[in-house]
């Protein structure tokens, strides 16, 4: 009887372990799919649609038509999840953290992109804008919140981060 108890264990325990295995495997798989491709459609349109919204809050509050192109990359430090970027002839430009965004990216897309639209407005608006100290002044916060930002904080707020990812 308890030799077959032990058997019974063991035969359990080698299907939890080969399970494991294949789920390692099948996560390392999907991590690299995700690493080394574009970002899915999805993913890319959800991010459209939200810029195009922006854009209109954009266009009915400032009476501004502003659309400014938006790159994912993974070339970013892993903690910025997103950077806005204005070069000496004044163009503008988003850059989204593909590093972080499979984790986060409903944090991306309803408080990171509002965020880095506010800088970006800044950008466009204000010239001398890119000033140290500068970057999220109250006048950045409430840009911030009339785009539709619902933490418009200096940086990301991991805290903010660990509750999205406990929802799901």
């Amino acid at each position: 009887m308890l030799d077959r108890l032990i058997s019974k264990i063991q035969n359990f325990s080698l299907v939890v372990v080969f399970l494991a295995l294949v789920y390692l495997v099948y996560s390392y798989y999907d991590t690299q799919q995700f690493k080394n491709n574009p970002i899915p459609s999805s993913m890319q349109e959800q991010i459209d649609q939200k810029a195009k919204e922006i854009e209109v809050i954009i266009q009915k509050v400032y009476n501004i038509d502003f659309q400014v192109p938006i790159y994912v990359s993974d070339k970013l430090p892993k903690q910025a999840f997103g950077i806005t970027f204005m070069n000496k002839q004044n163009k503008i430009a988003i850059y989204l953290n593909k590093n972080v965004m499979r984790e986060s990216f409903d944090y991306m897309i309803e408080d990171v992109l509002p965020h880095e639209y506010a800088h970006a407005l800044l950008f466009r608006v204000q010239r001398g804008y890119a000033r140290e100290g500068d970057g999220h002044s109250l006048e950045w916060q409430e840009i911030c919140l009339k785009l539709g930002g619902s933490r418009c904080d200096r940086f990301v707020n991991h805290e903010d981060v660990i509750r999205e990812k406990l929802r799901m």
